[in-house]
């Protein structure tokens, strides 16, 4: 029987250096990414004008519990999301990390974590950090976290084993050179093609008559 690796989440921040990783107990139960383009659009008599400033940066939300670990699963998520404190910590005590005293202002600091999932590694910073206690669910702990993501190095790739390449070299997709072929593709009536020679040549004596008899 087949066994897969668990693709646990790691986090690298700046307060135990590149060399060391806190990885999380429990992988999240949502991990939802949002891609924006940031689009301005202005109506004007002549229509929308729109400004294209490329794209906004990535927004990941995550939402999870803490499992077994309890409470101290927060206190481990909460040294994660307030590393760059941890950092000026050791700063001002005089720590080296890494074999370099770190010299970084916070906000560097806070925009120089790592999140390794997946063969992916996302850098970014933390925006926020929300944790909930139910009386419902006494002892499990939920939290939520928004990281910003500001570089991403890696891609994903397929691993179930009922995952298929969508890319096919094999077949040739439809590619639709008209409107008409878009209709015929799915079954439906042609109805916006273009008029042919004798209906514009009508459509066209039809509009000369009736100007004619308004301007009598």
């Amino acid at each position: 029987m087949a066994s897969q690796n668990r693709q646990l989440i790691m986090w690298e921040v700046p307060h135990l250096g590149s060399d060391h990783f806190i990885q999380m107990y429990v992988n999240p139960q949502n991990i939802a990414i949002n891609s924006v383009k940031d689009i301005s659009e202005v109506r004007t008599k002549g229509g929308y004008f729109l400004q294209y400033w490329g794209e906004k940066l990535d927004e990941i939300q995550i939402n999870g519990n803490t499992g077994s670990s309890g409470i101290e699963g927060i206190n481990a998520l909460r040294d994660v999301y307030r590393s760059e404190q941890l950092t000026l910590f050791n700063i001002i005590k005089n720590v080296n990390i890494n074999g370099i005293k770190r010299r970084q202002s916070l906000a560097q600091l806070a925009a120089s974590v790592v999140m390794h999932y997946a063969g992916v590694q996302y850098f970014g910073y933390f925006k926020n950090l929300s944790v909930t206690e139910s009386a419902e669910q006494t002892g499990i702990y939920t939290y939520q976290i928004g990281y910003t993501v500001t570089k991403t190095i890696g891609l994903r790739k397929n691993w179930a084993g009922w995952h298929r390449v969508p890319r096919s070299s094999t077949e040739k997709p439809f590619v639709s050179t008209s409107i008409g072929d878009e209709f015929a593709a799915s079954n439906q009536p042609a109805r916006l093609n273009r008029p042919s020679t004798a209906e514009q040549v009508q459509a066209q004596t039809f509009l000369q008559n009736v100007t004619g008899l308004l301007s009598k």
